[in-house]
């Protein structure tokens, strides 16, 4: 039967508003997807742009009976803000937070507001109040927040799943807790032969909760029932996924010491847990009917009217005649959010797709540049009232070996030195900012302004007279965060050269980046940057700590591997 002509217009306005989505979010849906590959309590969030596809069609399709009351002024009244809201976020945050952008994923958190401002121009505020869970349950793709009670529930979920495992295997002696470790390895003895499989946290059946967590309460969405009983089957359905995933690890125990590491590791661990998982969730939807939950909609004798009324006769037509206007307008905003989004991927060089640092607290410290030299100088616990009592304060010093002078385009007669700040309060950064320092020591600060260094990291270059040895500095300084050995760290990195008078200096001419430059030249004005006119030495010796800086990022990210 051929779709009729309001079919048609309203499904090429859900194509327009679909294809704006995916082109201007393409890299940050892609990150998505590729972590459904990984072992990681994170993995299923990449389900969660699909899940809300799904529920935003089936709840389109839905029959409806509603007044024809419609007002464009106000769909544009509020659908215009989201919009901007949306691309604010992904075009001037990730020059404004750095790389705590991406540790925080704000682009996925930007990705609601986006799919509310566009269903809200292009089909109208009733259709967006009618979608307001499915564009909502897009907030379920920001890692962030999982991450942070993930975190703090991790070790005792795995704790309670290897004890499971020691309880069973003491019954049924298919393996046993490895000696010499923490209770989480177990070893399987095949034919006389042994080898050891480990239960990290990934495997401890936390993916499988969170992955039903996300289906369940879409589901929920979908069912009719009281809220009370889908919360007990929603609970329900997480305690047997994790049950399952206890059955999924003692199966590939048994499976090795039948038959052997090869088998039970290469082919039945990567299979046999998607398995499992799927299994648990067929086996909750089939006892939906236990917990008084069905999918169908319910029509009663006293729901049902007894003669049509004139809403119902009305012939079904879009509440927004014509939307060629604002299919426009969303159209533009997925191309600039298509731009945005396109300098995402140089958070990869040290960051992961869902935001976890590459580097840990011993990468800047092992950053060596070619043709120069790197040693430790100095420590200062006193910074520990200012940065808290896990802070420390490092400095490091460059020195250009003259000895070699080809081995690098960066020379200077004169040391770079670099001191490293490292806390787990991030507050205490902004609590005592740099440039504040510098004024509360009567620094006289010439020049400050936002630059672009390597893998997203954002630094800041400060020019400032140090009246007490009467001196001219330069400073190029970055925040980031870090892996250490409790968690996450936070450091401030910061560079700092004394001007050459009359000494050696030189390094490669800096490479602007034309795609960027508008978004520095905005967030100077928002942050109220001061530029002032530097002299030729000043301006080159900044030049040249900024080209340093970025070689100092670059190299730290190469040392991920080796830490």
């Amino acid at each position: 039967m051929p779709l009729s002509l309001t079919a048609r217009a309203a499904a090429g306005r859900f194509a327009v508003v679909t294809a704006a989505v995916a082109v201007g979010y393409y890299y940050s849906l892609a990150t998505l997807i590729r972590g459904l590959a990984l072992d990681t309590p994170l993995a299923y969030l990449g389900l969660v742009p699909f899940i809300a596809l799904a529920l935003i069609v089936v709840r389109g399709l839905a029959p409806r009976s509603e007044p024809e009351i419609h007002d464009r002024h106000v769909d544009y009244i509020v659908g215009t803000p989201l919009l901007l809201l949306a691309l604010a976020v992904v075009l001037i945050l990730p020059i404004h937070e750095s790389t705590f952008f991406w540790l925080w994923r704000l682009d996925l958190l930007s990705l609601p507001f986006f799919v509310a401002g566009a269903v809200c121009i292009v089909f109208g505020l009733r259709a967006l109040w009618r979608l307001r869970f499915p564009v909502a349950f897009l907030f379920l793709a920001w890692p962030l927040p999982f991450s942070t009670v993930l975190t703090g529930v991790l070790d005792g979920f795995t704790t309670m799943t290897t004890r499971s495992l020691t309880l069973i295997t003491q019954l049924v002696p298919i393996a046993q807790p490895a000696a010499g470790y923490d209770g989480s390895v177990f070893a399987v003895n095949h034919d006389g032969q042994s080898f050891v499989v480990a239960v990290a946290s990934a495997c401890s059946g936390v993916n499988g909760v969170v992955g039903f967590l996300l289906i369940g309460l879409a589901f929920g969405f979908l069912v009719h029932g009281s809220l009370i009983p889908k919360s007990i089957w929603l609970v329900g359905g997480m305690l047997l996924v994790w049950v399952l995933n206890v059955a999924r690890i003692l199966l590939v125990f048994a499976v090795g010491r039948q038959w052997g590491e090869a088998v039970a590791i290469d082919w039945i661990h990567p299979v046999v847990g998607l398995v499992f998982f799927n299994l648990g969730v067929l086996a909750m939807l089939l006892a939906m009917p236990l917990f008084r939950l069905d999918i169908g909609a319910r029509t009663t004798s006293a729901s049902r009217p007894k003669r049509p009324t004139p809403i119902a006769q009305a012939r079904p037509r879009l509440a927004v005649v014509r939307a060629g206007v604002a299919c426009m307008l969303v159209v533009l905003a997925g191309v600039t959010g298509m731009v945005a989004n396109a300098r995402m991927e140089q958070y990869q060089l040290v960051a992961q797709d869902l935001g976890a640092p590459r580097l840990t607290d011993l990468s800047v410290a092992n950053a060596s540049i070619s043709g120069w030299s790197l040693a430790k100088t100095d420590t200062f616990s006193w910074a520990q009232q200012y940065f808290g009592p896990q802070s420390n304060w490092m400095r490091y010093q460059y020195d250009w070996q003259q000895g070699a002078p080809g081995a690098s385009t960066f020379q200077s007669s004169e040391p770079v030195i670099m001191d490293v700040i490292s806390t787990n309060d991030l507050y205490t950064f902004s609590t005592y900012g740099l440039e504040a320092c510098y004024q509360f020591h009567d620094y006289r600060v010439m020049d400050t302004r936002t630059i672009d260094l390597a893998g997203g990291v954002t630094g800041h270059a400060v020019t400032y007279y140090n009246p007490a040895i009467d001196s001219d500095w330069i400073a190029v300084y970055w925040e980031w965060p870090v892996v250490g050995t409790s968690g996450y760290r936070y450091e401030r990195v910061i560079l700092n050269l004394l001007r050459p008078v009359g000494e050696h200096l030189a390094a490669p001419p800096l490479s602007a980046s034309m795609s960027s430059a508008p978004q520095f030249v905005v967030n100077d004005w928002l942050l109220g940057s001061s530029k002032g006119a530097l002299s030729t030495d000043l301006t080159d010796a900044r030049n040249f700590l900024v080209g340093f800086a970025q070689q100092v990022v670059t190299s730290a990210a190469s040392q991920t591997g080796q830490a």
